[in-house]
């Protein structure tokens, strides 16, 4: 995804190309770990499946200091498209509750009629 429009891509040292890498772990294997974690928190899931004590997970984290996110300006060049962002996030997080509510309801239903059965 080309966030930068075209612009100039800030330069980060990969893999080979030369420069010292100070990590373990792949490029691939960083990024990779760091949009699952963005993905779990976009849409509320627990972090249950990571080793956050583990190499990989403190490699990502250090790269993600070294190396954030884009800011969200200029990505979004206007209060308008701020808002409109927003507007459509806020859809998205009711949808994803919602949807949690009913798992929740039907994994709490469950419970409770196992422990009827008993």
């Amino acid at each position: 995804i080309d966030r930068f429009d075209g612009g100039a891509i800030p330069t980060q040292p990969q893999q080979g190309s030369g420069s010292e890498w100070s990590y373990t772990h792949s490029e691939h294997e960083l990024a990779s770990l760091l949009h699952n974690l963005d993905i779990n928190t976009h849409f509320r899931m627990p972090n249950v499946y990571y080793q956050t004590q583990g190499t990989l997970y403190s490699e990502a984290m250090s790269y993600r200091q070294q190396y954030p996110p884009p800011p969200f300006y200029p990505r979004f060049q206007s209060p308008e498209e701020w808002n409109e962002y927003r507007r459509a996030d806020q859809v998205d997080y009711n949808a994803i509750m919602d949807r949690n509510e009913a798992v929740f309801y039907e994994q709490y239903g469950a419970h409770m009629r196992a422990q009827e059965e008993q």
